[in-house]
């Protein structure tokens, strides 16, 4: 069963469906390699971003056989459409081995994260599939989406809160005149990612969708 990013790679890489690239490559590069290895329908995995310690996954379903793979059905279609008409509540967890990073004092995200910039005229790097959360002021619900994030220096991100539930809920901070908590979640298997551009039942948490 996947459980996480990590889980999913493991699978995919015993059905064959990673390619590795194990030489090191400057980040600037990246969009363009994303673009000419796509084609191969595989997994890409930059193992060696110069400068940075972490690797880059790109291509995350790279075929519909992948959800074939993710779901353990040969129908995965019909096993999501079946799946997001219930829900399994969310259970907190702590887990005390999680390990953190402090970006006060100037430190700049970049030195952390290969942020790309896809496109020759885009106005700075991107996060592009990041899951931005908050938690609603008057429901105590989270609310979630995807969002694209945009590298302004430092450890600075600009985020446009463009579509519900995070707009709604951006409004009531706005009216009560106080900042808006948000998290920002990288690196998630396709399951939950997928789930968070679905539109839920007023007061449920998208992850209790993906739990469905």
């Amino acid at each position: 069963m996947v459980e996480s990013l990590k889980d999913y790679l493991g699978l995919m890489e015993k059905l064959g469906q990673v390619l590795k690239i194990k030489k090191k490559v400057h980040r600037d590069d990246i969009p363009e390699l994303i673009d000419k290895l796509s084609g191969q329908r595989k997994v890409l995995l930059f193992e060696a971003v110069e400068n940075y310690t972490c690797r880059l996954v790109a291509n995350l379903a790279p075929s519909h056989d992948a959800f074939k793979q993710l779901f353990e059905t040969d129908n995965p279609y019909e096993f999501f459409v079946r799946g997001i008409q219930k829900t399994e509540k969310t259970i907190k967890i702590t887990d005390k081995k999680l390990q953190s990073t402090t970006m006060t004092g100037g430190r700049d995200l970049m030195d952390f994260l290969p942020v790309l910039k896809y496109y020759e005229n885009d106005s700075a790097p991107y996060i592009t599939s990041g899951i931005v959360s908050s938690t609603d002021p008057d429901t105590g619900i989270v609310g979630r989406g995807i969002h694209r994030m945009e590298y302004r220096g430092g450890n600075c991100l600009g985020v446009a809160l463009l579509n519900p539930p995070l707009t709604t809920i951006y409004q009531k901070y706005l009216s009560r005149k106080t900042r808006m908590p948000l998290s920002i979640t990288i690196g998630v298997d396709p399951s939950i990612f997928i789930s968070m551009a679905l539109k839920p039942s007023l007061g449920v948490d998208k992850l209790e969708l993906a739990g469905g």
